[in-house]
């Protein structure tokens, strides 16, 4: 390697014409002795008795010395120059050898050299086509086709990238075309995004993604006991989801496994904290809204909406004047005493509260109440022919 440093320092400064013919004939003979040396000396160091330690630095170290003088050749490239091509060409052997043949030793986290990286990066280029096309073919989602299609055309836009990142981006995308050609689903998005759960796909974007996919499917759910349920299978499949023990697509982010698990598990202690806000356990009297001398109802109207959607619910109902209600606060009084909702067990609800819930809906509860109309539409249109 010093006598390779040497000839790319001569060859940086000079040109054919500048070099006589019997003078690059002993330069390039002197190349390719160096070509059988160094192959020599990495399977000598290889397969001797020095230890692991000691062999990764050393090849590491060729790896290093390559890809610099590598960069010297690219950045005084000359046209035409042969004894710059031969020694690129060697250089480039050299790095290829030692990341095929002796992988355990070679340094992943260096940055690949640009003749190689461009030549990479065309063959990407060249099969993001054959992705897309697979894409639309199995109706994939359009956000997560586009998602996808961006990482790889921003990745081919940076024309920078280590050998782990390139090799990473290599797998995925044979392991999507392949997925799409070879995979027969009805819902191919789904299988997609697991599968790119398994490959360690952590990207930003993918994460909003899929949290966004999670909380639709959430809010389709109306009944509060079907959605924890929900909740607790898709932490169940999140527990028991495999990924790819290699590298991710950002070494530095977290796994998204790990990262999906925990907002699981915050969608569940949020809304059985919101089932458990009502007063667990505590008499009517204690209530707020709920006079003490008011004799406790024998039966209550059992329903498997929450508290907001059930103040919601009674909103609309006065609004549309289904129900007549003058004054208000003694209806919220009413519901309060005589109406169930999930979680409270023999609790009662809040009139107060109530109250508050009538005046503020978010979207969320507005959704669950919509859902709710349109099932009894069905209903009706289905008995009726309406």
């Amino acid at each position: 390697m010093t006598r390779m440093k040497a000839l790319v320092q001569e060859v940086t400064n000079a040109s054919n014409a500048a070099l006589a013919a019997q003078m690059l004939k002993k330069r390039l003979l002197e190349i390719s002795e160096i070509n059988v040396g160094l192959f020599q000396a990495i399977r000598e160091e290889v397969f001797s008795q020095v230890s692991d330690r000691l062999v990764e630095r050393h090849l590491q170290q060729t790896q290093h010395d390559c890809i610099l003088l590598l960069q010297l050749l690219e950045q005084q490239w000359q046209t035409g120059c042969t004894m710059k091509m031969v020694m690129v060409n060697l250089l480039e052997e050299v790095l290829d050898y030692m990341e095929t043949q002796h992988h355990r030793y070679f340094c992943l986290k260096s940055q690949v050299p640009e003749r190689k990286l461009n030549l990479e990066l065309a063959e990407l280029t060249e099969q993001l086509k054959l992705l897309s096309t697979g894409f639309k073919r199995k109706g994939v989602d359009l956000p997560l086709q586009e998602l996808l299609l961006k990482c790889y055309h921003d990745f081919i836009k940076s024309r920078k990238a280590s050998y782990e990142k390139l090799a990473y981006m290599k797998h995925l995308q044979t392991s999507l075309i392949n997925l799409c050609r070879d995979v027969q689903a009805e819902d191919f998005t789904r299988i997609m995004m697991e599968h790119l759960l398994y490959l360690r796909f952590n990207s930003a974007s993918y994460e909003g993604y899929y949290k966004s996919r999670l909380l639709k499917n959430l809010d389709q759910v109306y009944n509060q006991t079907e959605k924890l349920a929900l909740l607790y299978q898709m932490e169940k499949v999140m527990k028991g989801q495999q990924e790819r023990g290699m590298v991710c697509f950002d070494p530095c982010s977290p796994s998204l496994v790990v990262v999906l698990t925990s907002f699981i598990k915050a969608e569940l202690k949020y809304l059985q904290k919101k089932q458990g806000i009502a007063l667990l356990g505590q008499p009517p009297a204690t209530k707020r809204g709920v006079l003490a001398t008011q004799q406790v109802p024998d039966y209550r109207v059992k329903v498997s909406i929450s508290a907001d959607a059930l103040a919601y619910l009674v909103r609309l109902m006065i609004e549309s004047e289904l129900i007549m209600a003058n004054p208000r606060s003694e209806l919220m009084v009413f519901i309060a005493r005589n109406f169930q909702t999930p979680g409270i067990g023999n609790g009662y609800l809040s009139a107060n509260s109530l109250g508050t819930k009538y005046k503020q809906v978010v979207q969320t509860t507005a959704k669950n109440v919509n859902a709710a109309l349109g099932r009894m539409q069905k209903i009706v249109a289905k008995e009726f022919g309406l």
